[in-house]
């Protein structure tokens, strides 16, 4: 009885202690699945943080490329401009223009009254006057609407010190659209920037202003079609 008594309480005593043991174990299983999912939460975030951090660089780029290509075509348009507004587009004088240009394709905008073109292999859209053959307008890259555009014109303006209201008269509100400008917002004695809707063109300008009897002053430094933010930086 006595025997058979130790061994019921041995036997309890090692249920009793591997369920310790097990218990244990469950709560080592426990940490250790814990740590491992701490693991691979950090893993996969840090793969998370990776991509957004590459999107974010790429994003970057993409935004650097584009103001690039941007201030280029900007810059290559007001050399073209120097050497072709009123260019005469006849033979022989437009002979070399074809050799380097390619070429010409209508483009919607073209008329009894005037020739709008793109030259692809210089990659540049020319608008001209059917009755005198020469260039009005011209500029870098393909552009149909390039007929409607007025920078060119205005382009007679730049880097001429004008009084005020015969500057006004010249970008006219009326005609142009009231100015909104794009960046600071006090304009005097610094160059700044402002977007006419209505001729869909950007400007940058200095103001003077007079004191005694000297008039207000007004430069045109710079004008680019469409709506440039960033005009000042080409």
């Amino acid at each position: 009885m006595k025997k058979l008594l130790k061994l019921f309480l041995g036997f309890t005593l090692l249920t009793m202690l591997l369920g310790v043991i097990g218990i244990l174990g469950g709560c080592g299983n426990s940490e250790a699945r814990k740590a491992e999912k701490q693991r691979t939460d950090s893993i996969e975030q840090a793969k998370a943080d990776s991509i957004q951090i590459a999107e974010i660089a790429a994003a970057e780029q993409a935004e650097i490329a584009a103001f690039e290509k941007e201030k280029s075509n900007y810059n290559r348009t007001v050399e073209l401009r120097e050497k072709y507004l009123n260019f005469k587009y006849v033979f022989p004088e437009n002979s070399d223009f074809l050799a380097e240009n390619g070429t010409a394709k209508a483009l919607d905008g073209t008329d009894g009254n005037y020739f709008v073109a793109y030259f692809k292999k210089g990659d540049l859209t020319v608008v001209m006057n059917k009755k005198t053959d020469r260039f009005e307008n011209i500029c870098s890259g393909r552009n149909s609407n390039l007929k409607y555009d007025q920078t060119a014109k205005l382009s007679k303006l730049l880097n001429k010190r004008m009084e005020y209201y015969d500057f006004q008269d010249d970008l006219s509100s009326t005609r142009y659209g009231k100015t909104e400008r794009l960046g600071q917002q006090n304009c005097f004695g610094v160059d700044c920037c402002e977007y006419y809707p209505k001729g869909n063109f950007t400007v940058i300008t200095l103001f003077e202003s007079g004191e005694g009897e000297r008039a207000d002053m007004k430069t045109l430094k710079k004008i680019a079609m469409g709506k440039v933010p960033r005009l000042a930086e080409y």
